[in-house]
């Protein structure tokens, strides 16, 4: 069970690994090239995201660093 339980903590920090270096190619491919990563305008999501914790006030900067402590872990 342990074994099983250490397996899929990797799998999903691998997962995650994966998922960010893809958000930073985006990036980067959007900041190079006007039209997009894939379609998808993943600055605006990012500016989009970062206002909605901006105008939560308290709760969206404790979800902020509930966020920031899970990625970081």
């Amino acid at each position: 069970m342990k074994n099983t339980m250490t397996m899929v903590v990797d799998m999903v920090a691998s997962l995650k690994d994966v998922l960010l270096s893809i958000i930073g190619l985006g990036v980067l491919v959007q900041l190079i090239f006007v039209g997009g990563f894939f379609g998808m305008d993943i600055i605006g999501n990012l500016i989009s995201l970062v206002n909605l914790f901006a105008t939560s006030g308290f709760a969206g900067f404790i979800s902020l660093l509930v966020i920031l402590g899970l990625l970081n872990k």
